[in-house]
């Protein structure tokens, strides 16, 4: 079954392709052809915070001449990027399989199965899996090399996502979609440290709570009674 997802999901991106005019067929002529079989491309975890996503590299710009990236990537329930930019490639996303909420400019725009979507670079956008089990996207940017980017961050802290975005021509401009008291935050910088801080806020409300929870006893309901005037 997988298999035949993979091929027609391999058919229906190459059709997108020629629609979008990359010239590939002048590229293959110049590159050595290359087959990658079902799980046969490199597997690398999410930075702290989103381990649990896997991005499977197909293609990189070193076996494309810089035309073309490509991966696959299986998405964990309620999981998604921050609202970001890139400002030297396009993407475009085929979901092979679950529903997605994907965030362009102002819009937020619910994708299932067999979805395309195609965002040009200076875009604002994220997405975020509405399912309640892992998801697939195969995305791909052009010109290549962004790609790479999910190599160098696996398993990074802040700081290390902070300057893989800085090499990567990557900005953040807002938090994720799955803060929906945050969806309208201004792309200007200010206002992306303001939502940063009110998450953070959020963060230690919460564990504020979780801490006098323990801290406070619980009574028991006679105990309770026998405290009432």
């Amino acid at each position: 079954m997988w298999t035949r997802r993979v091929v027609s999901s391999t058919i229906r991106i190459a059709g997108l392709l020629l629609t979008l005019g990359f010239g590939l067929t002048a590229v293959a002529a110049e590159k050595e052809a290359f087959v990658v079989l079902p799980d046969g491309g490199a597997h690398y975890t999410g930075p702290q915070g989103r381990t649990a996503d896997v991005t499977e590299l197909l293609s990189t710009s070193a076996q494309t001449g810089g035309v073309l990236g490509l991966f696959r990537q299986i998405i964990a329930p309620q999981s998604g990027p921050p609202a970001h930019i890139h400002r030297d490639a396009d993407e475009f996303f085929y979901v092979v399989s679950g529903t997605f909420d994907f965030k362009l400019g102002d819009r937020i725009v619910n994708v299932t199965t067999g979805s395309v979507v195609f965002i040009p670079k200076g875009t604002v956008h994220t997405f975020e899996n509405k399912g309640t089990q892992p998801a697939i996207l195969l995305v791909g940017v052009t010109p290549a090399g962004l790609e790479q980017k999910f190599a160098d961050w696996q398993g990074g802290d802040e700081e290390t996502v902070k300057a893989m975005n800085k090499k990567y021509y990557t900005d953040v401009v807002g938090p994720p979609l799955k803060y929906p008291n945050l969806r309208g935050a201004a792309r200007s910088t200010t206002s992306s440290r303001m939502a940063s801080h009110e998450m953070e806020r959020a963060f230690a409300t919460t564990r504020s709570i979780s801490v006098l929870s323990r801290l406070v006893p619980h009574r028991a309901p006679s105990d309770t009674a026998m405290l009432r005037p």
